[in-house]
């Protein structure tokens, strides 16, 4: 079953044109890794995706489920996109956690987020916040990142960071188990999906079930993780990866 299926999904940045028609599609309990060099799209990419950037033309499709198509978005309420954001998990090589909150308020936004499309929120606003700082502090106990909880990213080594945004990206999904590296792993043999935009060609290789490279907006090659490298097809994909070693 196709989990999410993108079609010709361009953005522009005034005169920039930074994606030019993206199509792929992932099957559930997938895992994408996008590579590529900075500038060729990827973080736009995964902002489009996830609705904190409009895109210019497109579909994006969830489970079946046409969710966006920019011909009549302007359609869309505003809760209706935060639904729709709240659909991904996105774990990016940066991490991405916001400088201003601790690890734990890290984890909690989205589902607080979340919790406020419940119809029982401010009836039972108390309780419903207990169990979300609950749930985070087993998120970070399950990343081995408890005692964190109260530090902000400036305070935590790399490592520490891509942990607490995997444990991020797992609050929205709490069916997953396992930490950090087993945690994508065991993906597979799940019913969830996940995208990793990363420069770590190993994690790509070992963890991904595809690679995608993209460069000047558009997807210069797709497919199986080994196939993509270690038998690049794209001129610009082996100039990419001829920059690592394998």
């Amino acid at each position: 079953m196709k989990m999410l299926e993108v079609k010709n999904l361009k953005k522009s940045f005034g005169a920039v044109d930074v994606l030019r028609g993206v199509d792929f599609s992932l099957e559930k309990g997938e895992v994408l890794a996008i590579i590529g060099p900075s500038g060729g799209g990827k973080t736009t990419l995964l902002r489009c995706l996830n609705f904190l950037e409009t895109p210019d033309e497109g579909e994006i499709w969830v489970g079946g489920q046409k969710i966006f198509d920019a011909a009549e978005h302007s359609d869309l309420s505003e809760a209706e996109i935060r639904a729709n954001r709240l659909r991904f998990g996105l774990v990016f090589q940066q991490f991405n956690l916001f400088p201003q909150y601790t690890a734990k308020q890290n984890i909690t936004l989205a589902m607080q987020l979340q919790a406020k499309e419940r119809p029982d929120y401010k009836a039972d606003r108390r309780v419903i916040l207990e169990e979300i700082d609950q749930q985070a502090n087993a998120l970070l106990s399950r990343v081995g990142l408890l005692e964190k909880a109260d530090n902000y990213p400036h305070m935590l080594s790399g490592g520490q960071q891509q942990r607490v945004a995997i444990a991020r990206a797992l609050a929205l999904d709490p069916e997953l188990t396992g930490e950090v590296l087993k945690v994508i792993r065991g993906l597979k043999s799940s019913d969830s999906t996940m995208i990793v935009v990363t420069h770590e060609i190993q994690f790509a290789r070992h963890v991904a079930d595809k690679v995608m490279f993209i460069d000047e907006g558009v997807i210069a090659e797709y497919g199986p993780s080994a196939e993509v490298i270690e038998n690049p097809k794209n001129e610009r994909t082996r100039a990419f990866l001829n920059k690592f070693e394998k």
